[in-house]
């Protein structure tokens, strides 16, 4: 039992490690284009998708869950608050005036990362962890704790290492919100479309559109948003994953898209 819990760990950061390696690689170096750039970012994160589910696969590791939204899902909608936290920044901004043309070839990119990060960090990790240990909130923890320590990759000189170190902090408790919707709805859209609207809404299309300052305004209001919708999400924990115990019955099955 332990030679096959540490196998399906192994095959998890195999994973982990190729998606790394992949976003990592840095292409730009030798293609000027911006249009091939852009057309290898697409190309890798699907082909990440198709290896990672065929090797989640062969390992039998816990295949993701797509379902009908449900009325209860609705609950969650205030965490969409994070993703537009810098809108309430860019009240106190004057606008960028920056063109919006290359903000919208970012969705299917940001659309493709989440996918492929959700699939890693929340049907792989979380769902693993909280099997394993029967645990739920050890699962949301661990998931939450590589997500944000993955974010270091974003270290390119002694310039980036606070705000790098930032990006940690924020992203681990984004990540917090993700495990947790997963593993009580069992429904990968959930996360993924959270995942999604914070990356293409909060680092991509309001950035665009106002002049957005690291000031204290700027940590003041994204902090403030961050403690309401943590609190909120706490709130619902605690009012029902706790006593929700891990479910196990899916370990074994072959992960499928």
């Amino acid at each position: 039992m332990k030679k096959e819990r540490a196998n399906r760990w192994i095959a998890i950061a195999i994973i982990g490690l190729v998606y790394l390696f992949l976003v990592c690689f840095p292409f730009s170096r030798w293609i000027a284009s911006k249009w091939w750039n852009y057309g290898i970012s697409l190309a890798i994160r699907v082909a990440f998708l198709v290896f990672a589910v065929l090797y989640a696969r062969a390992n039998k590791l816990f295949n993701p869950r797509f379902k009908r939204l449900h009325w209860k899902d609705f609950r969650f909608l205030p965490f969409l608050l994070i993703a537009i936290s810098n809108l309430f920044v860019g009240l106190f901004s004057a606008k960028s005036g920056s063109p919006l043309a290359d903000v919208w070839l970012q969705i299917p990119v940001c659309l493709l990362t989440a996918c492929a990060e959700e699939y890693i960090f929340r049907v792989l990790i979380a769902k693993e962890a909280a099997s394993q240990t029967r645990e739920p909130w050890k699962g949301i923890l661990w998931s939450a704790f590589f997500f944000g320590i993955i974010h270091l990759t974003n270290i390119s000189s002694v310039d980036t290492i606070v705000p790098a170190l930032i990006q940690v902090v924020y992203c681990f408790f984004l990540g917090l919100l993700l495990g947790y919707m997963y593993l009580e709805t069992e429904n990968a859209i959930l996360p993924v479309a959270l995942h999604f609207a914070f990356n293409f809404l909060n680092g991509m299309l309001i950035p665009t559109i106002y002049d957005l300052r690291g000031d204290w305004v700027y940590f003041l209001v994204n902090g403030l948003v961050g403690l309401v919708v943590i609190g909120y999400g706490l709130l619902l924990f605690f009012m029902g994953l706790r006593h929700k115990p891990a479910e196990n019955e899916d370990q074994g099955d072959p992960a499928s898209a």
